[in-house]
């Protein structure tokens, strides 16, 4: 496992970042190394672009039980700035999200939180460490049957739980050693997440300050933002009291949903609904829909904040 690397081909030995075992994001590494860097242009500005290979596994919640997942990814670095060697570095934590980063979608604010990382690091310098962990983790087409459950009147949290997954099963294990690697000591990060900010915290990470990722909400979001807010924990979040258009699908009763058909999933455990659903991590426990799951071996599952407890999940 490299745990050392070049930046602006200057060598450095390790720093202040010592991974270790948290009581929320229980992970392993069996591989991590840097792979190669080069200048990203882009109609933002100029920025500077590093690959790593990271593998391992995480711990996520699968039918009440705890389970190991594996986990084989390729982070990114976009950073601008002499940053070896240099404490309170502006960083952005930032997971992947295909449908709105790619297809334009409004239904949250992954894009616009991305493009804001983007112009603070072009003003400041700073990195975003760019993470392909798709839907907080449960993947692209469980993330749209997600969306899917969503369109029936269900939020973000309890479409998470109908389909089996928690409320969130992303790991950030590789964060520290990326740091490390480029030689970053200590960091301002950007999130309204409290809980990323615990996790990261737990692994090492030394977090001097937490900076606000100011964006407005849009007719299309609010609900998800206030999800966000409400039952996350989220903060600094612009909430536009505008309610999304209500989808035809949205106008059914409670009885009517519970007699739709539900998305089938991949990788969950087996999820059921009725009632307020209060599994923090994982699935739903109440009766009423019951999902008929296809298992995929190998699915992978502050302005200064002090520390955050465990509890419900995070949210991108």
């Amino acid at each position: 496992m490299s745990m050392t690397g070049k930046i602006s081909g200057e060598a450095h030995d390790e720093f202040d970042f010592v991974p270790r075992r948290g009581e929320i994001s229980d992970s392993s590494v069996s591989r991590f190394e840097f792979v190669a860097e080069c200048d990203l242009p882009t109609e933002r500005g100029n920025f500077r672009l590093r690959g790593y290979r990271f593998s391992g596994s995480k711990v996520v919640m699968r039918n009440g039980e705890r389970v190991l997942e594996p986990i084989d990814e390729e982070p990114v670095v976009l950073y601008k700035g002499s940053l070896a060697g240099k404490q309170n570095v502006m960083v952005r934590v930032h997971d992947q999200c295909f449908t709105s980063e790619v297809m334009g979608s409004r239904r949250c604010d992954c894009k616009e939180q991305l493009e804001l990382a983007m112009d603070m690091v072009l003003e400041n310098e700073g990195a975003i460490i760019y993470l392909p962990q798709e839907g907080r983790g449960i993947g692209l087409s469980n993330k749209i049957a997600a969306y899917q459950l969503q369109d029936s009147g269900f939020d973000t949290v309890d479409a998470n739980r109908l389909l089996g997954f928690g409320d969130d099963e992303r790991t950030y294990s590789c964060v520290p050693l990326i740091l490390q690697d480029m030689g970053i000591r200590s960091i301002e990060l950007v999130t309204n997440n409290p809980l990323k900010e615990s996790l990261l915290t737990d692994l090492g990470v030394k977090i001097t300050r937490r900076r606000s990722c100011l964006v407005r909400a849009n007719p299309f979001n609010s609900g998800y933002l206030r999800a966000k807010a409400q039952r996350m924990a989220h903060r600094d979040l612009l909430l536009d009291p505008i309610e999304p258009p209500r989808a035809k699908s949205d106008l059914a009763s409670a009885d009517g949903r519970a007699g739709r058909a539900v998305p089938r999933a991949t990788g969950g455990g087996v999820g059921r609904a009725s009632g307020p659903l209060n599994s923090s991590r994982g699935p739903a426990r109440a009766a009423a829909v019951s999902l008929h799951l296809r298992p995929e071996p190998g699915n992978r599952t502050s302005t200064g904040g002090g520390k955050v407890g465990g509890g419900g999940g995070a949210l991108p």
